[in-house]
C-alpha cells in the first residue's frame, strides 16, 4: 500500500490487470499439460514431433553455427579453446560459481529452489504468493534464478561446436530434464517475475540449435517436453508481460523473447508472441534509451543488458528477412556511442548504477565488467562502422561465438582511434578523455523516470583512469535483498566520490524500499569546455537545498593532458557552519601514503602519483579502510581518504597525477588551475 500510493492511478490499473491474469493460472494452468506428441506439433501444422523439430531446426538463428576452424581460433585467441573446455568440465562436474557464490557443487538432480551460497531453500508455491524481497530471511532470490537461467551450462554447448563430442549433448539433455522435472509450470521462485522465463528462452533457443542434430537429443518423448516446456514459457511470457505503465529492464527482457522464442517458432501462436514483443519494443526503446544513447535506469550494467536484450531481437528479425527501422537502428548506434565513450582503456566499465551481471547470451570468459566487445556487436546490427575501439582480445571471444570467426578477425584488425571527451546531455553523464586518461563523470539525476530503481547517490560523483592506471572509483552494488543494509550503504553518497554535507545523502531513501531512491537532487551544468591543453567540466546539484539552512554544491573538474592530470574543485554556496565530508575512493590495489602536509603518494601497477590537497581554512583528512564491489555478491577491501571540514563553508581543491610527469612548482600548478575553475564557475 505504501509503494501503491506513490503510483498513479494508470501504472495502478496495470497492475490490477497483470494481478487478475495471474491468479487466473491457478486454474488453468500448464496450456500444454496432457497433450500428446501429435496435439502439440498440430498448434504449428506439423504432422508430428519429428516433423515439427526438423522445422525448426531448418528455420535461420541469429548466432552464427558455423564451423571454427580450432587453428583459425587458436591465432586469433591463443587459450581459448582450452579455457571452454575447462569451463564445461566443471559444467559437467555441476561445479557452478554465481554471483558471488565461489565455486560450489550442485545436487544431482539440481535442487532448482536452493540459494547455492545461504544454502536456504525457497518454496514451491504458486508464483504469485512468493515474496521476492523476503526481508525475513537472509536469502537472495537471485541465486536461484541465476542458476536457473543455465548460462552456466554455454561452456558445454561451446564444446560441442569444438569436438561434436556427443557426451556435452546427453549432459545438457539431462540438466534440461531436471529443469523441468523440478519446475512445475508457475509453482516457485523460478516463475515469480516474468523475466526470468524470458531469460531462460534464450539460452534454451540456443541449446536447441547448438544440439538439433545430436543422438542424445534424437528421442522423441524428450524431443516434445523441450518443445512443451519452452512453448510454455513463452505462452507464461505472454500472458504475464511485466507493463506498468513506467518500465524498465523487465519489460525489455519478456519483450525482447517473446521477439525471440516466436522468430524461433515462427508459426501458430509464435505469430502473435513475435508480433506483440516488436510492438513493446519499439515503443520502450525511445522511453528507456535517452537520445543521446543512455539507458534511462543510469547504470552501465543495465545500459549493456538492455543494449543485448534490443540487439538479439533485431538481430533475429534480421536474419529472418524483417525490417528493422531506421530509427531503431540509429537509437542502437547511440547506445554503442555511449558504450565506446564510458569504457576505460582496459576495456572496463565504471562501477556507476547498479550492477547484478546479467547477460543475454554470455559467450566470452572475460572479466564481466568489460564491455569493450559490444559496441562491435551493435555495429553489426546497426550497418555501422565500429565506434573506434578495438575489444580487448578477451572479449573477442564474444564476437567469435555469437558472429563467427571472421567477423571476430575483423574486428581485432579494426583501428582503434584516440579516446575523446563527450558529453551526453540527456542523462547527464560527462567523460573527460585524452589518450590513456579516462574521467567518468555523472552529473544526471537518479534514474528510472525519478525512481531511482538502479541508480545510486552519485551526483557529480567520478572515476578517474590516469597514465592508464584506475586510480578512484566507485563502490559498485553488492547485493540488492540478502542485506538491506549493505544494500543501502553501497548506493548511499559515502560511497561515492562526492561531497556530503552534515551527513544527509542526496536523495533520501526510504527505509526497507531497496529499489527506490527520492528525487530531491538536480545537476545544473555551468560549464563544458574541450580544448588542446584540456577538458574542463563544472557543474552543481541542489540536492542539499533541503537542509535548514540549504547549500548548493559546485564541483569543476580539469583534465590537464599534458602532465595526465586531474583537478578537482569543490565549492559550497550557502551560510552557517555546515559539517562536509569529501571522499576519495581508490581502486582496489592502490597503496596510500601519506607525504608530507596534504600530500599523499599513491602506488598501483608499479607507477607513483601523487594526490595534493590545496584547501583554504582548516580541512582534516583520514585515511581509512573501505569495499568496493567488482561485480555482484563480491567486495573487496581498498583504501579510502576522506577530507573533513566543520565550519563555515570553504572551497577545496584536490589534484591528482603521476609522479614522473608532475610540474617543478606543484602547489603553484594545482592553485593555478583550481584557481581558473574557480573563475569560471
Amino acid at each position: 500500500m505504501r509503494r501503491g500510493l506513490r503510483r498513479s492511478p494508470g501504472e495502478l490499473a496495470h497492475r490490477l490487470w497483470f494481478e487478475i491474469k495471474a491468479q487466473s493460472v491457478r486454474v488453468l494452468g500448464d496450456p500444454t499439460a496432457g497433450q500428446n506428441a501429435e496435439g502439440f506439433a498440430g498448434r504449428f501444422d506439423a504432422i508430428d514431433i519429428d516433423d515439427l523439430w526438423g522445422e525448426l531446426a531448418a528455420r535461420p538463428f541469429p548466432v552464427v553455427f558455423g564451423g571454427i576452424d580450432p587453428d583459425r581460433l587458436d591465432a586469433l585467441l591463443p587459450g581459448e579453446r582450452a579455457r571452454v573446455l575447462a569451463a564445461a568440465d566443471l559444467a559437467k562436474r555441476r561445479m557452478v560459481s554465481v554471483l558471488g557464490s565461489g565455486l560450489v557443487p550442485l545436487d544431482k538432480p539440481v535442487r532448482w529452489h536452493r540459494d547455492v551460497k545461504s544454502g536456504i531453500e525457497w518454496p514451491a508455491n504458486f508464483f504469485r504468493d512468493i515474496d521476492v524481497l523476503d526481508h525475513a530471511q537472509p536469502s537472495d532470490i537471485k541465486m536461484p534464478w541465476e542458476v536457473s537461467r543455465l548460462q552456466w551450462l554455454v561452456p558445454v554447448g561451446q564444446s560441442y561446436l569444438l569436438d561434436g563430442d556427443p557426451a556435452h549433448a546427453a549432459f545438457v539433455r539431462d540438466i534440461l530434464e531436471e529443469w523441468i522435472d523440478g519446475n512445475a509450470y508457475g509453482q516457485g521462485p523460478n516463475w515469480a517475475t516474468t523475466m526470468e522465463p524470458a531469460m531462460r528462452v534464450f539460452t534454451w533457443a540456443w541449446f536447441f540449435h547448438v544440439f538439433k542434430n545430436s543422438a542424445p537429443w534424437a528421442d522423441p518423448e524428450f524431443r516434445l517436453r523441450f518443445l512443451r516446456c519452452l512453448y510454455g514459457h513463452l505462452h507464461f511470457i505472454h500472458r504475464h508481460l511485466e507493463d506498468f505503465g513506467v518500465n524498465g529492464n523487465h519489460l525489455t527482457a519478456d519483450a525482447s523473447a517473446l521477439v525471440f522464442g516466436g522468430l524461433f517458432f515462427g508459426s501458430g501462436p509464435a505469430q502473435r508472441w513475435a508480433k506483440r514483443g516488436w510492438e513493446v519494443l519499439r515503443r520502450e526503446l525511445p522511453r528507456q534509451v535517452h537520445g543521446d544513447g543512455v539507458c534511462f535506469e543510469l547504470s552501465v550494467g543495465y545500459h549493456r543488458l538492455v543494449a543485448e536484450l534490443f540487439m538479439w531481437a533485431v538481430r533475429y528479425r534480421q536474419v529472418m528477412g524483417l525490417e528493422a527501422p531506421g530509427n531503431v537502428l540509429a537509437r542502437l548506434a547511440k547506445m554503442a556511442g555511449f558504450t565506446t565513450a564510458y569504457t576505460r582503456p582496459d576495456g572496463r566499465a565504471p562501477l556507476w548504477g547498479d550492477g547484478d551481471d546479467s547477460r543475454v547470451l554470455p559467450f566470452g570468459g572475460q572479466p564481466i565488467s568489460d564491455h569493450s566487445y559490444l559496441p562491435a556487436l551493435l555495429a553489426t546490427v546497426c550497418g555501422t562502422k565500429p565506434a573506434g575501439r578495438r575489444p580487448t582480445r578477451e572479449a573477442l571471444a564474444e564476437i567469435v561465438w555469437a558472429l563467427g570467426i571472421e567477423a571476430a578477425e575483423a574486428a581485432a584488425n579494426e583501428d582503434d582511434a584516440g579516446r575523446e571527451s563527450a558529453a551526453f546531455s540527456e542523462a547527464g553523464v560527462y567523460v573527460l578523455a585524452a589518450g590513456e586518461d579516462h574521467v567518468f563523470v555523472d552529473a544526471g539525476g537518479v534514474g528510472f523516470a525519478g525512481r531511482g530503481v538502479h541508480g545510486h547517490n552519485d551526483c557529480l560523483s567520478f572515476e578517474a583512469v590516469l597514465a592508464g592506471v584506475s586510480l578512484i572509483t566507485d563502490s559498485g552494488s553488492f547485493v540488492y535483498t540478502a542485506d538491506l543494509a549493505e544494500r543501502d550503504r553501497f548506493r548511499a553518497t559515502a560511497a561515492h566520490n562526492t561531497p556530503m554535507v552534515d551527513g544527509e545523502e542526496q536523495n533520501r531513501i526510504p527505509a526497507g524500499e531497496p529499489f527506490m531512491l527520492a528525487d530531491d537532487t538536480r545537476a545544473v551544468i555551468r560549464r563544458w569546455r574541450r580544448g588542446s591543453g584540456g577538458e574542463e567540466l563544472i557543474a552543481a546539484h541542489t540536492g542539499y537545498q533541503r537542509l535548514v539552512s540549504p547549500v548548493t554544491v559546485s564541483r569543476g573538474f580539469f583534465l590537464d593532458k599534458k602532465h595526465h592530470a586531474l583537478v578537482v574543485l569543490d565549492r559550497f554556496e550557502g551560510s552557517s557552519d555546515h559539517w562536509v565530508d569529501v571522499a576519495y575512493h581508490f581502486a582496489p590495489g592502490v597503496s596510500v601514503v601519506e607525504d608530507g602536509v596534504g600530500r599523499w603518494r599513491l602506488t598501483a601497477n608499479g607507477q607513483a602519483f601523487l594526490f595534493l590537497v590545496d584547501g583554504e581554512g582548516e580541512w582534516s583528512a583520514t585515511v581509512e579502510d573501505g569495499w568496493v564491489s567488482p561485480s555482484y555478491g563480491i567486495k573487496v577491501p581498498r583504501r579510502v581518504l576522506r577530507l573533513h571540514h566543520d565550519r563555515p563553508l570553504m572551497p577545496i581543491a584536490v589534484g591528482v597525477l603521476p609522479e614522473a610527469d608532475a610540474p617543478a612548482d606543484l602547489r603553484g600548478w594545482l592553485s593555478a588551475k583550481a584557481e581558473q575553475l574557480w573563475l569560471d564557475a
